[in-house]
């Protein structure tokens, strides 16, 4: 079975006055990473940052009205079928891929920025919680 993978023309056209747009699309990123690193510091296709548990986030992030995403489709060990990388699973599990598309407006920007932090604070809050020897103990009856 062969397979055509020729553009028509309307795709051709399409393409064009994308690329010729695309000049302001890196523009617009560059100006949204730039603002991402003034607020999540230590933290560009994708703006990952890293959170106690990603896909807890993920979850709290769309109740906010953000979409995020893991920044991977699954854990470089997990391809090899090994253990013997375990800070790829970790990293999958705490890595959170947040929008930096060109077309966010300034009120989407700062709902990230606002909503970002306040997910991360959550987590650490719940995770000192968790550790508490009052709480471990009822975990374990």
């Amino acid at each position: 079975m062969r397979f055509n993978y020729k553009m028509t023309d309307f795709q051709a056209a399409l393409r064009i006055q994308q690329l010729r747009r695309l000049p302001q699309f890196l523009a617009r990123r560059k100006t949204l990473a730039a603002l991402y690193d003034l607020s999540f510091r230590g933290l560009n296709y994708r703006y990952v940052v890293r959170v106690p548990d990603a896909a807890r986030a993920i979850d709290r992030l769309l109740v906010r009205g953000i979409q995020s995403k893991p920044p991977v489709f699954r854990a470089f060990d997990q391809y090899l079928e090994t253990d013997a990388i375990p800070e790829s699973t970790r990293a999958m599990r705490e890595a959170l891929s947040i929008p930096i598309y060109p077309s966010l407006t300034k009120t989407e920007v700062k709902r990230i920025l606002a909503a970002v932090p306040e997910v991360v604070k959550e987590q650490q809050e719940a995770l000192a919680w968790e550790r508490t020897p009052s709480f471990s103990s009822l975990r374990s009856r």
